[in-house]
C-alpha cells in the first residue's frame, strides 16, 4: 500500500509536469481553500512529518543487509586485501595487459 502510494504520487507528479496543467491543479487546489505550495512540498518531500522517521525497514530489505555486511571481505588492515584493493588490482593487470598489447589506455600509469 505505502509503494502504491509512491508510485501513484510520482506518476501526478509526472502528469503535471506541464505548465498548462500544473497551473490548472493549482488553481483547482487554491479555489478549494487548501495552501499550494505547503500541499506540494509536503507531498514530494522524502519525509514529510516526523512520524515517518518512525518507519521500519521491510525484512527483505534487512535481509540484503544482513547478507552484504556478513559477506563483506575482513578489512585491509588485517593484512587480507579488502574488495576494493582487489578490484583495483584486477584493473591495473588488466590495463597492463592491454598496454603490453600495443592498446593505448587512458588514464593508466598513475595518473589519477
Amino acid at each position: 500500500a505505502v509503494f502504491f502510494r509512491r508510485v501513484m504520487k510520482a506518476f501526478v507528479v509526472k502528469l503535471l509536469g506541464s505548465p498548462w496543467l500544473w497551473g490548472f491543479a493549482a488553481a483547482l487546489i487554491i479555489a478549494a481553500g487548501f495552501d499550494f505550495d505547503e500541499l506540494i512540498v509536503g507531498s514530494v518531500r522524502g519525509f514529510p512529518n516526523a512520524a515517518s522517521f518512525k518507519l521500519r525497514p521491510s525484512v527483505p530489505l534487512l535481509r540484503l543487509l544482513l547478507r552484504r555486511l556478513s559477506d563483506q571481505r575482513p578489512a585491509a588492515a588485517s593484512g587480507a586485501p579488502s574488495l576494493l584493493a582487489a578490484r583495483r588490482e584486477l584493473g591495473e593487470d588488466l590495463a597492463a595487459r592491454l598496454v603490453a598489447q600495443g592498446t593505448e589506455v587512458i588514464g593508466h600509469g598513475g595518473q589519477r
